[in-house]
């Protein structure tokens, strides 16, 4: 019986059978309950099956803003159908619904366009009209505007939707360091944000300003800073929504059609580093809220602007140093080379002069004087200065030709025992104590021998020629946990504190008046701290003015040996 009360609202031709009026007689309390419905500020309406409007009170008339006869009047059918154009189906399908399970129904945010073209959102209510046979003879329901709830929820779901917006450019910008990526991520992220019609981000070069990205018809060229709408904002470093530009005082914009325009300045820590601009044809687009948002994005995008800027500086410094480095290596390679050859060569020549000294001083003596025995001694003195020197050097060439840690396992003991008999006669000679005290179990280190021995050796003839003749060097080596301690300590002059920082320094010689004549390099030293880096130790001293000097060196073992800790 209700399935043939079925009816399609959008066909007003197929009517079903029913009462001639809504005048028909309630079961509720109320004669007519449409004088309660007259005092709610809701709307409220009744239709018959067919969906015409029979009734509806004045909340409901304003609300649609049509009178209340024109809403039931027979004319504004098309109007109706107009105004209801976009639910219409979703009104009808819920009348078949409610037709079916006489259980009521309600459609929220329903667009309504009202008589003065705006739109309304509606929460409709539709309800079964039955006579006192429950058989169904129209509709009813309560209409409320709930156009401010969705604009609020519109609103909130617009900042949403920028803020991940907002999260994705955040995310793209800081994967990258390229700059044109970085400026194609930023002006599409600002056109999606702002709805723009075209827009262009220039940056300065020096104290011109070019578009560095453009979406529209812009031409790469430079962009004026003195008049207009991008010209105002750079002077005055505030960005502007301008909703009419062509009524601007300076009206000067990039696009002839432009109706509105955003400008705003890029900065990074007060530097301006250029500006976004973006345009529009339709003013409707550029509202505060996007301004506002795009305000926002431009912090991002001068930050990532300004660090891709920075890395392709440093990128291009990397390269210049780069092609730096290759120069000076070459010239250190030459400079090597040079003093290799040069080293080796005045080797030879020195030996022969060397010789004819010795040959004149056997087979003249007798016959030379006091002050050409000196001549004599003086040459043979600077012979051996330039001798030391060729080794100090060829000896530091050898060492930094070599790269990485040294292999080779050794006994530290024997490279100990090694050096002090190179030196002992030198000691003898001045009449020193050359005290040595060694460890009987073995000290095994990863080493090069030859060079620890050079790094002994040059740590006792400095003790030895800086000791004046009757004093005493000691040499101590113990494990200390597991590094091996090498101490060197001597009664020489020692070292005055204003002169102890460059010891380590090559070709750095500390010159007093007790040490002045003694003859030497400055490579000894230096020489030492190379070759015990290279081994992973380190090498230290401390002296005292009149009274001597400790120097010890700390290598690392290969194992902790079993001997007692200090």
């Amino acid at each position: 019986m209700i399935e043939q009360h079925m009816h399609d609202p959008e066909d007003p031709e197929t009517e079903p059978a029913r009462p001639s009026s809504l005048d028909w007689p309630y079961s509720d309390a109320f004669d007519d309950p449409r004088t309660l419905f007259e005092t709610l500020p809701d709307g409220y309406y009744e239709t018959d099956l067919h969906g015409k409007l029979t009734f509806v009170n004045d909340s409901l008339a304003q609300i649609l803003g049509y009178s209340r006869d024109q809403l039931t009047s027979h004319w504004l059918r098309d109007v109706r159908r107009h105004m209801l154009r976009g639910p219409m189906r979703e009104l009808a399908e819920a009348g078949r619904r409610i037709c079916h399970t006489q259980v009521a129904s309600q459609l929220d945010n329903v667009a309504v366009k009202r008589r003065d073209g705006t739109t309304r959102y509606l929460q409709i209510s539709i309800a079964l009209i039955t006579d006192l046979d429950n058989r169904p003879i129209g509709y009813r329901g309560v209409v409320r505007d709930v156009t401010p709830q969705h604009q609020v929820e519109a609103a909130l779901n617009q900042q949403v939707a920028l803020m991940a917006v907002l999260r994705q450019v955040d995310a793209e910008l800081n994967q990258t360091l390229d700059a044109e990526l970085v400026l194609k991520v930023a002006l599409n992220a600002a056109l999606v944000l702002s709805h723009a019609d075209a827009g262009y981000i220039a940056l300065f070069d020096g104290d011109q300003l070019r578009v560095a990205r453009a979406s529209g018809p812009y031409q790469q060229r430079p962009v004026s800073c003195e008049g207009g709408i991008v010209g105002r904002v750079l002077r005055r470093r505030c960005p502007e929504l301008v909703q009419d530009a062509q009524r601007d005082a300076d009206p000067r914009s990039s696009l002839p059609d432009t109706q509105a325009q955003m400008t705003l300045p890029l900065a990074q820590h007060d530097r301006l580093i250029g500006v976004l601009n973006l345009e529009t044809m339709d003013a409707d687009r550029f509202t505060a809220e996007t301004f506002d948002f795009v305000n926002l994005l431009t912090t991002r995008i001068a930050a990532a602007v300004a660090n891709a800027n920075l890395y392709q500086i440093a990128q291009q410094r990397l390269k210049e140093l780069r092609g730096l480095y290759e120069q000076v290596s070459a010239l250190e390679q030459l400079k090597t080379e040079m003093i290799r050859v040069a080293t080796h060569d005045i080797r030879s020549p020195l030996g022969l002069i060397k010789g004819y000294i010795e040959i004149l001083r056997l087979e003249l003596t007798d016959m030379l004087q006091e002050a050409q025995v000196g001549y004599v001694d003086a040459i043979e003195q600077s012979i051996k200065r330039i001798e030391q020197l060729t080794t100090d050097v060829l000896s530091l060439e050898r060492i930094e030709m070599k790269r990485g840690q040294p292999t080779e396992r050794i006994n530290l003991i024997h490279v100990i025992e090694h050096a002090v008999s190179d030196h002992r006669h030198a000691s003898r000679q001045k009449a020193q104590t050359l005290y040595t005290e060694l460890p009987d179990d073995t000290l095994t280190i990863l080493g090069d021998s030859i060079d620890l021995v050079e790094a002994v050796g040059n740590l006792l003839n400095n003790a030895i020629k800086y000791t004046p003749e009757g004093g005493r060097v000691e040499v101590r080596l113990r494990q200390v946990h597991n590094r091996a301690l090498l101490e060197v300590e001597d009664t020489g002059y020692g070292i005055p504190a204003d002169k102890q920082a460059k010891v380590f320094e090559a070709f750095y010689r500390v010159k007093t008046d007790e040490t002045r004549r003694i003859m030497g390099t400055g490579l000894g030293l230096y020489l030492v701290k190379r070759i015990v880096e290279r081994h992973g130790g380190r090498v230290n001293f401390k002296s005292v003015i009149g009274q001597g000097s400790r120097f010890w060196i700390e290598l690392p073992l290969v194992h902790a040996e079993a001997l007692p800790q200090t």
